[in-house]
Order: structure tokens, then C-alpha cells, then sequence
């Protein structure tokens, strides 16, 4: 009816829990030296979930898919999304359209929903083939981000 495409994400990174840390912390009040510590946690986390995602895709698929990123919109990736780009280049990732990224098979697959572990499209192919997987997800944050999340970002 709107024309819109499901976009059926791979790859997810905690940018919400970054993000709430980077608006209520040091929006107003942080130091640049705890700028530059988030933006390094945060990108060394998205790398850490880029391996975690192209393993549970290997797993499931036997050889790599195109991923697709749900990345959402606030200052932080705003602010990083160069940096955020140049880490998916220095590992030899090149970027395609939505439709290219879903012609591949891998995306026609049969999938089910998954509570436990989250919405990414390969813990729900993972299920639906009813297969174990070494990683399920990236794991959560962790140092100086996680133990301001743990007072600022409480749901």
C-alpha cells in the first residue's frame, strides 16, 4: 500500500545503549576525553559484532550473505557514521542497495521468530532450522559505556 520494503537486518549493535550514554551523559556535561571513550568502545563494539553476525551467518549459510545494519537515526551515529563506515571497509565489506543485499537466497529463507536472543534475521533463520549456533548475537556492551548505561538508560 506505502511501497515500504521489510529490510530483514543482520547485523545489530547496541547503538541505542551508545547513544542514550553519548545524549544524557555527555550531551550536557561529558569531557572530550569521555567522548573519545565512547566512540572507542563503541566502535570497537560494532566490530566485535560484525565477527559475532558473519559467524552466525557462515554457521547457518555455509558461506557468507550480504548484511544488512540496523543502524538508527541519532547524533551519535551522526556523529561517528564515517568512522562507523571506515570499520566495515577495513574489513574488505563493500556497500549494496537493499534489493541487491536481498536477492541473495539466504533472505528467501523460512524464519521464525526469536524472543530470547533478538530480532536479527539469522537468530530467526538459526531457529527455524532448528540449529545451534556457537554466538547468538553480539554480546552487550561492556566498560566504562555499560556502567553508564547501567544509571542513565534504564528502560
Amino acid at each position: 500500500m506505502h511501497g515500504y520494503s521489510v529490510a530483514p537486518f543482520t547485523i545489530e549493535h547496541d547503538d541505542s545503549v551508545y547513544s542514550c550514554v553519548h545524549d544524557r551523559k555527555l550531551g550536557t556535561q561529558g569531557t572530550d576525553a569521555e567522548r573519545r571513550r565512547l566512540v572507542l568502545e563503541y566502535l570497537q563494539h560494532l566490530a566485535v559484532s560484525i565477527d559475532t553476525f558473519e559467524s552466525m551467518a557462515q554457521q547457518i549459510f555455509g558461506r557468507p550473505i550480504p548484511q544488512i545494519l540496523l543502524i538508527h537515526a541519532n547524533r551519535l551515529n551522526a556523529q561517528t557514521l564515517d568512522q562507523t563506515l571506515s570499520t566495515f571497509e577495513k574489513r574488505g565489506c563493500t556497500f549494496v542497495t537493499l534489493p541487491v543485499a536481498l536477492a541473495d537466497p539466504a533472505y528467501r529463507s523460512t524464519d521464525l521468530a526469536s524472543k530470547q536472543f533478538g530480532p536479527s534475521w539469522l537468530m530467526r533463520w538459526a531457529k527455524a532450522r532448528n540449529m545451534k549456533l556457537s554466538v547468538y548475537g553480539q554480546p552487550d556492551p561492556t566498560g566504562w559505556t555499560a556502567e553508564q548505561a547501567a544509571h542513565l538508560c534504564k528502560s
